[in-house]
Formats: C-alpha cells, sequence, structure tokens
C-alpha cells in the first residue's frame, strides 16, 4: 500500500510540475523555448516573442509587458507595435505564444508609454518589482 501512495504521489508531482504556469520573468534560451525571446533589430527597433502555457490574454499582455520593460532598459520612454502575431498554431497544445515587433522612442512620441504599460501590468498580474 505504501509503494502505491509512492508512486501516486510522485506521478502527481511529475504532471503538476509539467503545468506549472511559466512565469513573466523566465528568459528563454531559443525561440523555440517557453518565456520571453528578445531580438535587437536596430538600434531602436526589436522584436519580442512570449511563450507561455497559462492563457492567450496572459500571453499577449506579458509579451506587451516585456516590450516595455526592454524599452525601459535601453533608455527609451515609449514604443509602437510595428507587427503583431499569434504564433501559438507553431507551439505544442495547450500553449499560447505572441510575437511583436517594436519601435522605441527616447521621448512620449510612441503609442504606448512605456513606464505606464510596466505600471498597470505589475498591478494587474500582483509582479513585483526584482531587487538588483
Amino acid at each position: 500500500m505504501k509503494k502505491i501512495f509512492f508512486v501516486l504521489s510522485l506521478c502527481l508531482l511529475l504532471v503538476s510540475n509539467g503545468f506549472a504556469v511559466v512565469p513573466y520573468n523566465t528568459k528563454a534560451r531559443t525561440p523555440r523555448h517557453y518565456g520571453y525571446y528578445e531580438n535587437m533589430l536596430q538600434t531602436d527597433m526589436y522584436e519580442v516573442q512570449f511563450m507561455s502555457n497559462d492563457s492567450w490574454f496572459h500571453t499577449k499582455n506579458f509579451c506587451m509587458l516585456r516590450c516595455a520593460n526592454l524599452c525601459l532598459e535601453n533608455g527609451y520612454k515609449s514604443f509602437n507595435i510595428i507587427s503583431l502575431s499569434d504564433e501559438t498554431d507553431r507551439v505544442p497544445i495547450h500553449w499560447f505564444c505572441i510575437y511583436m515587433q517594436v519601435e522605441c522612442f527616447i521621448d512620449d512620441s510612441g503609442k504606448y508609454k512605456a513606464e505606464e504599460i510596466k505600471e498597470n501590468l505589475y498591478k494587474l498580474f500582483d509582479i513585483k518589482e526584482e531587487v538588483k
């Protein structure tokens, strides 16, 4: 009986870890891994992809949040989305993938204000600021 309980517990642990939600700050090793993946196209233009097993809503917003943080980390204040695509059909079932290409601006001339996006989405998803 103890063996059966142990095996069932182990199986439950393995299955539950396989369905854990991808945290926002997970950096993907390659574009085919979960989390965010980014690439600089020009000094003020980036492509960002976010892949998650949570929901399309979370995945899209986490991709937007990564774009905002990327702009702020590189000294920009705002950005425009040049291209947005749902790449969910290219990933495993129950996963979501959003791709954005953004152009960053050093002033507030972009449509999306990076600091506002960051503040609102951190609040919406109860994300705590990382201490460095």
